[in-house]
């Protein structure tokens, strides 16, 4: 038994995700790992004993829809929330949490993945699809053999094919004059 809470105890503590384990009821933390710590920047003696809405990680609404999905299934899987951090910063994580049974008082474990830098990127690469789809130049990628793997609405426009038609297709001979070279196509 102790080789196996050794085991448990160091795969926790090392997670590259939070970690944490709660009262199912109030919320109230009773273990974190390092990489929570981390992610919400409080000490473990400002966390543990605490509730979620105390150290404003959860808004009130998110906190009820969190605990009402994991009561009535037991478990939930990826749930977005926007969580808190000390310094008020808002942490886009990915939540997945579930009973523990057969103690005295239910606990729930959960998991914390943050993913801000992955929404921030899918937000910068929105902005730089819209830039380039509404700015009323041709634009167009290939790969080092010549197939497409982008093409704006301009082009399919000044061309005539759809994206669905020229994705994935090799270059159409009317974007290959023979003026250059391959090794520049490669460039």
């Amino acid at each position: 038994i102790r080789e196996s809470e050794e085991k448990f105890r160091k795969a926790f503590m090392t997670a590259a995700d939070g970690i944490y384990i709660s009262t199912l009821r109030e919320g109230r933390f009773i273990e974190i790992n390092d990489r929570l710590i981390e992610m919400f920047g409080y000490s473990r003696e400002e966390v543990i004993g605490k509730t979620y809405l105390e150290l404003g990680y959860l808004s009130p609404a998110d906190r009820q829809r969190f605990a009402a999905e994991v009561t009535s299934k037991g478990q939930v899987r990826n749930l977005e929330l926007e969580l808190r951090g000390k310094n008020g910063e808002v942490i886009n994580g990915l939540i997945s949490a579930s009973v523990i049974e057969g103690v005295k008082e239910p606990l729930m474990l959960g998991v914390v993945r943050d993913v801000t830098e992955q929404k921030r990127a899918q937000k910068a690469l929105l902005m730089l699809r819209q830039a380039v789809n509404t700015s009323g130049e041709v634009v167009f990628m290939t790969d080092p053999e010549g197939i497409f793997t982008f093409v704006n609405p301009q082009f399919c426009e000044l061309y005539g094919y759809t994206e669905k038609e020229v994705l994935g297709k090799a270059t159409p001979r009317i974007l290959n004059s023979g003026a250059m070279t391959s090794a520049k196509y490669k460039a």
